[in-house]
Protein backbone atom coordinates (compact mmCIF):
# COMPACT_ATOMS: atom_id res chain seq x y z
CA UNK A 1 0.00 0.00 0.00
CA UNK A 2 2.55 2.43 -0.73
CA UNK A 3 0.13 5.16 -0.99
CA UNK A 4 -0.85 4.73 2.16
CA UNK A 5 2.70 4.84 3.15
CA UNK A 6 3.62 7.91 1.01
CA UNK A 7 0.95 9.93 2.43
CA UNK A 8 1.91 9.32 6.14
CA UNK A 9 5.54 10.32 5.53
CA UNK A 10 4.45 13.30 3.75
CA UNK A 11 1.88 13.91 6.68
CA UNK A 12 5.04 13.86 9.57
CA UNK A 13 7.07 16.14 6.76
CA UNK A 14 4.81 18.76 5.56
CA UNK A 15 3.03 18.65 9.14
CA UNK A 16 6.12 19.16 10.49
CA UNK A 17 6.73 22.15 8.67
CA UNK A 18 3.26 23.60 8.83
CA UNK A 19 3.71 23.38 12.81
CA UNK A 20 7.01 25.02 13.13
CA UNK A 21 6.00 27.82 11.16
CA UNK A 22 3.17 28.46 13.84
CA UNK A 23 5.42 28.11 16.72
CA UNK A 24 7.88 29.93 15.56
CA UNK A 25 6.41 33.03 14.52
CA UNK A 26 3.13 33.14 15.73
CA UNK A 27 3.51 31.47 19.14
CA UNK A 28 6.83 32.78 19.72
CA UNK A 29 8.36 29.06 20.64
CA UNK A 30 11.68 29.20 19.20
CA UNK A 31 13.89 27.14 21.47
CA UNK A 32 14.61 23.31 20.71
CA UNK A 33 11.73 22.33 23.21
CA UNK A 34 9.08 23.69 20.45
CA UNK A 35 10.84 21.73 17.59
CA UNK A 36 10.53 18.81 19.93
CA UNK A 37 6.60 19.27 20.63
CA UNK A 38 6.58 19.90 16.94
CA UNK A 39 7.94 16.06 16.39
CA UNK A 40 5.58 14.68 19.11
CA UNK A 41 2.46 16.26 17.35
CA UNK A 42 3.34 15.23 13.98
CA UNK A 43 4.38 11.59 14.84
CA UNK A 44 1.45 11.20 16.76
CA UNK A 45 -1.12 12.77 13.86
CA UNK A 46 1.00 10.16 11.62
CA UNK A 47 -0.01 7.23 13.70
CA UNK A 48 -3.13 8.10 14.35
CA UNK A 49 -3.60 8.37 10.54
CA UNK A 50 -1.92 5.41 9.95
CA UNK A 51 -3.84 3.41 12.65
CA UNK A 52 -7.23 4.80 10.67
CA UNK A 53 -5.84 3.41 7.43
CA UNK A 54 -4.62 0.31 8.89
CA UNK A 55 -8.19 -0.56 10.61
CA UNK A 56 -10.44 -0.16 7.43
CA UNK A 57 -9.57 -3.93 6.43
CA UNK A 58 -10.25 -4.83 9.85
CA UNK A 59 -14.11 -6.10 9.80
CA UNK A 60 -15.62 -6.09 13.42
CA UNK A 61 -13.10 -5.38 15.42
CA UNK A 62 -14.35 -6.03 18.57
CA UNK A 63 -15.81 -9.46 17.96
CA UNK A 64 -12.60 -11.15 17.43
CA UNK A 65 -11.50 -14.30 19.27
CA UNK A 66 -8.09 -13.86 20.12
CA UNK A 67 -5.99 -17.13 20.33
CA UNK A 68 -3.87 -16.45 23.53
CA UNK A 69 -1.08 -18.74 22.31
CA UNK A 70 -0.90 -17.20 19.35
CA UNK A 71 -1.16 -13.76 20.26
CA UNK A 72 1.73 -14.51 23.13
CA UNK A 73 3.79 -16.03 20.29
CA UNK A 74 3.15 -13.25 17.71
CA UNK A 75 4.01 -10.19 20.33
CA UNK A 76 6.89 -11.90 21.24
CA UNK A 77 7.87 -12.28 17.90
CA UNK A 78 7.40 -8.75 17.18
CA UNK A 79 9.39 -7.89 20.50
CA UNK A 80 12.37 -9.37 18.77
CA UNK A 81 12.04 -8.59 15.30
CA UNK A 82 11.79 -4.92 16.84
CA UNK A 83 14.21 -5.01 18.74
CA UNK A 84 17.02 -6.28 16.04
CA UNK A 85 15.76 -3.53 13.55
CA UNK A 86 16.09 -0.80 16.92
CA UNK A 87 19.58 -2.23 17.02
CA UNK A 88 19.98 -1.84 12.66
CA UNK A 89 19.23 1.51 13.06
CA UNK A 90 20.91 2.65 15.74
CA UNK A 91 24.14 1.64 14.53
CA UNK A 92 23.77 2.67 11.11
CA UNK A 93 22.50 5.83 12.14
CA UNK A 94 25.92 6.20 14.26
CA UNK A 95 27.77 5.03 11.59
CA UNK A 96 26.83 7.57 9.73
CA UNK A 97 27.29 10.97 12.49
CA UNK A 98 29.79 9.40 14.98
CA UNK A 99 32.56 11.00 12.85
CA UNK A 100 31.17 14.21 13.52
CA UNK A 101 32.42 14.06 18.07
CA UNK A 102 35.28 12.75 16.58
CA UNK A 103 35.94 15.77 14.35
CA UNK A 104 34.74 18.53 17.10
CA UNK A 105 36.58 16.49 19.23
CA UNK A 106 40.12 17.04 17.36
CA UNK A 107 38.77 19.93 14.91
CA UNK A 108 36.51 22.34 16.06
CA UNK A 109 33.04 23.14 15.72
CA UNK A 110 33.92 24.80 12.60
CA UNK A 111 35.02 21.39 10.61
CA UNK A 112 31.69 19.45 11.92
CA UNK A 113 30.22 22.39 10.21
CA UNK A 114 32.02 21.53 6.43
CA UNK A 115 31.52 18.30 6.97
CA UNK A 116 27.90 18.16 7.74
CA UNK A 117 27.41 19.94 4.91
CA UNK A 118 29.23 17.86 2.62
CA UNK A 119 27.65 15.23 4.09
CA UNK A 120 24.46 16.39 3.13
CA UNK A 121 24.66 17.46 -0.11
CA UNK A 122 26.92 14.10 -0.91
CA UNK A 123 23.97 11.96 0.94
CA UNK A 124 21.13 13.70 -1.16
CA UNK A 125 22.07 10.88 -4.19
CA UNK A 126 20.86 8.28 -1.64
CA UNK A 127 17.04 8.91 -2.91
CA UNK A 128 17.80 6.88 -6.01
CA UNK A 129 18.95 3.71 -3.91
CA UNK A 130 16.16 4.58 -1.12
CA UNK A 131 13.52 4.65 -4.00
CA UNK A 132 14.20 1.45 -5.47
CA UNK A 133 15.32 -0.58 -1.80
CA UNK A 134 11.42 0.29 -0.74
CA UNK A 135 10.18 -1.45 -4.26
CA UNK A 136 12.82 -4.10 -3.27
CA UNK A 137 11.57 -4.44 0.00
CA UNK A 138 7.81 -4.93 -1.39
CA UNK A 139 8.53 -7.38 -4.12
CA UNK A 140 10.62 -9.46 -2.25
CA UNK A 141 8.53 -9.75 1.14
CA UNK A 142 5.45 -10.93 -1.43
CA UNK A 143 8.00 -13.19 -3.39
CA UNK A 144 7.93 -16.94 -2.14
CA UNK A 145 10.15 -18.20 -3.79
CA UNK A 146 14.16 -17.93 -2.23
CA UNK A 147 15.42 -17.84 -5.81
CA UNK A 148 12.82 -15.23 -7.22
CA UNK A 149 14.05 -12.94 -4.19
CA UNK A 150 18.00 -13.58 -5.17
CA UNK A 151 16.98 -12.77 -8.83
CA UNK A 152 15.10 -9.92 -7.74
CA UNK A 153 17.96 -8.50 -5.62
CA UNK A 154 20.28 -9.05 -8.17
CA UNK A 155 18.50 -7.40 -10.98
CA UNK A 156 18.55 -4.17 -8.91
CA UNK A 157 21.46 -3.91 -7.19
CA UNK A 158 24.02 -3.00 -10.63
CA UNK A 159 21.61 -0.09 -12.21
CA UNK A 160 21.58 1.09 -8.69
CA UNK A 161 25.09 1.37 -8.14
CA UNK A 162 25.83 2.26 -11.54
CA UNK A 163 22.91 5.76 -11.39
CA UNK A 164 25.12 6.11 -8.55
CA UNK A 165 28.39 6.46 -9.37
CA UNK A 166 27.00 8.48 -12.31
CA UNK A 167 24.83 10.68 -9.74
CA UNK A 168 28.27 11.10 -7.71
CA UNK A 169 30.40 11.66 -10.70
CA UNK A 170 28.28 14.82 -11.46
CA UNK A 171 28.95 15.67 -8.02
CA UNK A 172 32.56 15.66 -8.07
CA UNK A 173 32.69 17.51 -11.66
CA UNK A 174 30.69 20.83 -9.68
CA UNK A 175 33.92 23.33 -9.45
CA UNK A 176 34.68 24.86 -5.83
CA UNK A 177 33.62 28.11 -5.99
CA UNK A 178 30.11 27.24 -7.07
CA UNK A 179 29.59 25.91 -3.73
CA UNK A 180 31.55 28.86 -2.10
CA UNK A 181 29.85 31.20 -4.15
CA UNK A 182 26.57 30.91 -5.24
CA UNK A 183 25.25 28.27 -3.09
CA UNK A 184 26.96 29.07 0.47
CA UNK A 185 29.98 31.05 1.94
CA UNK A 186 33.43 31.28 1.71
CA UNK A 187 33.52 29.44 4.62
CA UNK A 188 32.60 26.69 3.55
CA UNK A 189 36.31 25.89 1.46
CA UNK A 190 36.83 22.76 0.75
CA UNK A 191 33.50 21.17 0.67
CA UNK A 192 35.07 19.15 -2.58
CA UNK A 193 37.65 17.55 -0.76
CA UNK A 194 34.38 16.17 1.65
CA UNK A 195 32.68 15.11 -1.06
CA UNK A 196 35.85 13.47 -2.60
CA UNK A 197 35.93 11.46 0.58
CA UNK A 198 32.40 10.65 1.14
CA UNK A 199 32.44 9.68 -3.02
CA UNK A 200 33.15 5.76 -2.75
CA UNK A 201 30.71 5.15 0.70
CA UNK A 202 27.67 6.86 -0.76
CA UNK A 203 28.02 4.18 -3.96
CA UNK A 204 29.18 1.57 -1.24
CA UNK A 205 26.17 2.56 0.93
CA UNK A 206 23.53 2.75 -1.99
CA UNK A 207 24.43 -1.21 -3.05
CA UNK A 208 24.20 -1.64 0.94
CA UNK A 209 20.70 -0.67 1.06
CA UNK A 210 19.65 -3.12 -1.32
CA UNK A 211 21.27 -5.85 0.38
CA UNK A 212 20.21 -4.74 3.38
CA UNK A 213 16.56 -4.64 2.27
CA UNK A 214 16.80 -8.47 1.05
CA UNK A 215 18.08 -9.50 4.67
CA UNK A 216 14.88 -7.50 5.95
CA UNK A 217 12.43 -9.04 3.76
CA UNK A 218 13.32 -12.44 4.31
CA UNK A 219 13.02 -12.07 7.86
CA UNK A 220 17.33 -12.20 8.39
CA UNK A 221 16.96 -8.66 10.17
CA UNK A 222 19.91 -10.26 12.24
CA UNK A 223 22.10 -10.40 9.63
CA UNK A 224 21.17 -6.51 8.72
CA UNK A 225 21.56 -5.17 12.41
CA UNK A 226 25.32 -7.26 12.82
CA UNK A 227 25.98 -5.81 8.72
CA UNK A 228 25.64 -2.08 10.75
CA UNK A 229 27.45 -2.93 14.22
CA UNK A 230 30.32 -3.98 11.69
CA UNK A 231 30.19 -0.75 10.10
CA UNK A 232 30.24 1.09 13.45
CA UNK A 233 33.20 -0.74 14.35
CA UNK A 234 35.10 0.50 11.92
CA UNK A 235 33.78 3.75 11.50
CA UNK A 236 35.56 4.33 15.44
CA UNK A 237 38.87 2.53 14.12
CA UNK A 238 39.39 4.51 11.54
CA UNK A 239 37.93 7.86 12.77
CA UNK A 240 40.36 7.28 15.50
CA UNK A 241 43.18 7.33 13.10
CA UNK A 242 42.03 9.18 10.33
CA UNK A 243 40.83 12.54 11.71
CA UNK A 244 44.09 13.55 14.25
CA UNK A 245 45.65 13.16 10.93
CA UNK A 246 43.67 14.50 8.10
CA UNK A 247 40.85 16.37 10.09
CA UNK A 248 37.84 17.27 7.85
CA UNK A 249 38.91 14.95 4.85
CA UNK A 250 39.76 11.90 7.38
CA UNK A 251 36.58 12.28 8.95
CA UNK A 252 34.98 12.15 5.85
CA UNK A 253 36.96 9.04 4.60
CA UNK A 254 36.64 7.08 7.66
CA UNK A 255 32.92 7.13 6.83
CA UNK A 256 33.67 5.47 3.42
CA UNK A 257 36.02 2.80 5.14
CA UNK A 258 32.73 2.25 7.08
CA UNK A 259 30.41 1.85 4.55
CA UNK A 260 32.65 -0.23 2.29
CA UNK A 261 32.88 -2.42 4.92
CA UNK A 262 29.26 -2.52 5.26
CA UNK A 263 28.78 -3.27 1.88
CA UNK A 264 31.49 -5.96 1.80
CA UNK A 265 30.05 -7.45 5.02
CA UNK A 266 26.52 -7.35 3.27
CA UNK A 267 27.96 -9.38 -0.08
CA UNK A 268 29.76 -11.56 1.66
CA UNK A 269 26.19 -12.72 3.68
CA UNK A 270 24.22 -12.39 0.78
CA UNK A 271 26.58 -14.97 -1.22
CA UNK A 272 26.43 -17.15 1.90
CA UNK A 273 22.67 -17.51 2.46
CA UNK A 274 22.17 -17.63 -1.49
CA UNK A 275 24.59 -20.52 -1.82
CA UNK A 276 23.08 -22.44 0.84
CA UNK A 277 19.65 -21.97 -0.05
CA UNK A 278 20.91 -23.29 -3.48
CA UNK A 279 22.88 -26.34 -2.40
CA UNK A 280 19.77 -27.43 -0.37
Amino acid sequence: RIRAFNAVFLLQGAGLFVILLGLYYVAGWRDVAGYVWGLYFTNLASWAVSLAVMMRGVTHPLRCTIDARAWLRDVREMFAYGLWSSVDNLAENLSARLNYFFLQRFGGYGSVGLLDVGTRVSESLWHISHGVSFIAYGEITRATDAERQRRLTLRLLPPTMGALTVAMGVVLCIPEWVYTEWLFTPEFTGIRGVIAGLSVGIVAFGGNRILSHYFIGTGRVRVSAACSCVGLALLCASAAVMVPRWGVVGAAGASSVAYVGMFLFSVVAFVRITRKQADA
